[in-house]
């Protein structure tokens, strides 16, 4: 499943798991569910990957929780 987007997202890595970043906030799947980053540690330390790279490593994962970014109701862009 292509992991859809909220506009201006960009999408990377840290520790080794999937990060998605929007402004100044980062999420990651940590232990198979998106977590938000309370502390700052994925914001500031995590790596951005091109949109190609990361749907090549992580090519199937779960959709981000519509509340998370608030994508319900907003047009989405869609990592491919």
């Amino acid at each position: 499943m292509v992991l859809k987007l909220p506009p201006g997202a960009k999408v990377g890595r840290f520790d080794g798991e999937p990060v998605v970043f929007v402004r100044s906030t980062g999420v990651w799947l940590r232990d198979g569910a998106w977590t938000p980053d309370v502390t700052g540690e994925v914001f500031h330390e995590g790596a951005v990957m091109s949109v190609e790279a990361f749907n090549k490593r992580w090519p199937s994962l779960p959709p981000l929780p519509e509340s998370m970014f608030q994508l319900s109701g907003k047009r989405s862009e869609t990592a491919e």
